[in-house]
């Protein structure tokens, strides 16, 4: 990278607020939603994960 920059400090300065409001919705959708519909001892399998953010922020026994 010519301008110096090192990788993480692109990514911060291109997605960092956004990422940042992901991952808050995410958690606060599968903490108050989504995880009364999986018990804790389940097996998740996220099929299109994307960022996985869905997958990240909910309790299963096993997540793929």
């Amino acid at each position: 990278m010519s301008s110096g920059m090192s990788l993480d400090a692109i990514y911060q300065r291109r997605f960092g607020s956004a990422l940042q409001f992901r991952q808050a919705m995410w958690r606060i959708l599968c903490e108050d939603y989504f995880q009364r519909f999986i018990p804790v001892d389940s097996r998740v399998l996220e099929v299109g994960a994307g960022y996985c953010e869905f997958i990240n922020n909910i309790t299963a026994r096993t997540k793929t």
